[in-house]
């Protein structure tokens, strides 16, 4: 997780939910995965702020230094609410090996797969679209204007964001929509453990 520990302090913003993306190098064994981000979840505890991760999702760094863990803080107060709010996470390293990485037809490919898990929800009302993405500078430029152009051919709203790393290659968004249809939340299923 890189020689610096990052500050946490949540307590002025106080999130009620968290979706995490988190790059670990061989994350195989569950011990091992658990160990590296173990202090980072005490710390938060330690804020004594409470939040919900409602999705978590784990890809495999190339190497060490392509380790980071990405929160994206939901807060839900303030305001009347309107329907419900649905948001995903998914991030991929390499979509199609055949073409270049810069081409359109992976970060077509890398959003529509973020955004497949709203829309089987019904949630398609007033999208966003925080892109995750790490690239190496020469390319930079040419995937942030195929996000920007994937984005205005939808009128989606685009929330621009910094890469993650310009030492990896990852491509994918945080997004969020709206609906007006009480999804599936299954809460009657969930179980302590």
């Amino acid at each position: 997780m890189g020689t610096t520990e990052p500050e946490i302090d949540m307590r002025g913003f106080n999130p009620d939910r968290a979706i995490t993306l988190t790059s670990v190098y061989r994350a195989g064994d569950p011990h091992q995965l658990a160990e590296k981000w173990q202090d980072l979840y005490e710390r938060m505890a330690d804020q004594e702020v409470g939040f919900t991760v409602g999705k978590g999702h784990t890809i495999e760094a190339y190497s060490p230094d392509g380790e980071f863990i990405l929160f994206d803080f939901i807060n839900l107060g303030g305001g009347e609410p309107r329907g419900y709010l649905v948001a995903n996470n998914d991030t991929i390293q390499l979509i199609d090996p055949t073409i270049p990485p810069e081409a359109p037809q992976q970060t077509a490919v890398a959003l529509s797969n973020a955004l497949n898990d709203l829309f089987i929800l019904g949630a398609v009302d007033e999208i966003k679209v925080h892109p995750v993405y790490a690239t190496p500078g020469e390319l930079r430029g040419q995937i942030e204007e195929n996000i920007r152009t994937y984005c205005e051919s939808y009128d989606f709203e685009l929330i621009a964001q910094e890469p993650v790393s310009d030492r990896t290659l990852l491509l994918g968004a945080t997004v969020f929509a709206r609906t007006m249809r009480e999804p599936p939340l299954w809460y009657d299923k969930l179980e302590e453990g």
